[in-house]
């Protein structure tokens, strides 16, 4: 079962034998200090736990519906989330220009478009460059100190030289 209907079996049981808990204390304290408790003292722990009882089960039928409205809003969101991620695809590795993603901590190609592929001789089965450095014939130092100028916001165009499959040198912007 749903949280919320276990929440309510469990609550409602509480409160039912919560109630019958009562009623036999009542008794017990009027026999014990001889108290004057008619009736009604018997049978408003009944009626205070059945209105508790009622209270709970409206609260949690709002919290019910509370819950449905998370979870079509988190559906509507895990949608978006995935045309947004099959747009990206389709953008990055479908466009026209040459695009490599570059891990910032290592260097690493995390990504290479069709284009890059192409550009850089490395069609078909041809093993791909892993990292920046495989193709940047700027020292590592450079590089690095370049990558961390962009992640600081510092300089966001660089202007390189890479080295293609062929051997060739091509500057890169």
């Amino acid at each position: 079962p749903d949280g919320c209907t276990y929440f309510k079996e469990e609550v409602g049981g509480l409160v039912v034998g919560g109630a019958g808990l009562l009623c036999p204390f009542c008794f017990v304290q009027q026999l014990l200090f001889r108290l004057p408790l008619s009736a009604p003292f018997f049978i408003l722990p009944a009626v205070i736990g059945s209105l508790a009882g009622l209270v709970l089960a409206n609260r949690n039928q709002r919290i019910s519906g509370l819950n449905r409205q998370l979870q079509q809003a988190h559906d509507q969101l895990g949608i978006h989330i995935a045309e947004s991620e099959d747009r990206y695809q389709r953008l990055f590795h479908h466009a026209a220009t040459v695009q490599l993603l570059v891990d910032p901590a290592n260097g690493d190609l995390v990504e290479i478009n069709e284009a890059a592929l192409e550009f850089y001789g490395y069609t078909g089965k041809t093993k791909r460059p892993t990292s920046i450095f495989a193709i940047n014939i700027d020292a590592p130092e450079t590089t690095l100190a370049n990558m961390q100028r962009a992640l600081n916001l510092e300089q966001l165009t660089f202007h390189f030289h890479h080295r293609r499959r062929c051997g060739d040198i091509v500057p890169v912007e």
